[in-house]
């Protein structure tokens, strides 16, 4: 069986948070870059999870849609290897740059097509941009698939700032990005 096929066994688990938990070293051999991410703390005010817990929360908040929960396991591969301490305090500066090129790799491992990858590359690229500030080109459904990710990854944020950072998200849910 291919890696993209026990990925997509994984990640299509109705039960996704078991799933990634009993199956992390399946995960870890299809793309080692992950496993940096489990037990790296986040240590800020915006997180209650590890980086690895984290990506499994916000990958479990999504729909079983392949590509979307593949996104999100990628979204913060980048941050151990892209952080700043201020004391007690870490900061991910560049961090969805970094995950994106990291991706970008694995996307061509796994032999995903190139316009998905594009489309993938760009999500992981934006995925903590605020959405205000995304050109989006007229695309309302690259529009509405961001703030889909950006929900996800909220939802795995600490309680509070979930809770805040949710309901402004989903006030632009309605919002139209097409110029008439």
């Amino acid at each position: 069986m291919s890696n993209l096929k026990k990925l997509r066994t994984i990640l299509m688990s109705n039960d996704v948070v078991d799933a990634l938990h009993s199956e992390e070293k399946k995960i870890f051999r299809i793309i080692p870059e992950l496993e940096e991410s489990k037990g790296f703390e986040q240590k800020n005010e915006w997180h209650c999870f590890d980086v690895w817990d984290h990506t499994i929360h916000a990958t479990a908040s999504c729909d079983r849609v392949f590509n979307d929960r593949l996104i999100l396991l990628l979204h913060d591969i980048g941050k151990p290897f892209c952080y700043q301490d201020y004391g007690n305090v870490r900061r991910f500066k560049g961090h969805a740059k970094k995950s994106a090129e990291m991706s970008k790799i694995i996307l061509q491992r796994l032999l995903i097509e190139q316009h998905i990858m594009e489309r993938m590359l760009f999500l992981i690229r934006n995925h903590s941009t605020p959405i205000d500030d995304v050109e989006f080109e007229n695309d309302e459904l690259l529009y509405n698939e961001l703030l889909k990710i950006q929900m996800c990854d909220a939802s795995a944020y600490e309680p509070e700032h979930a809770k805040q950072t949710l309901i402004r998200l989903r006030a632009k849910k309605n919002y139209s990005i097409i110029q008439y």
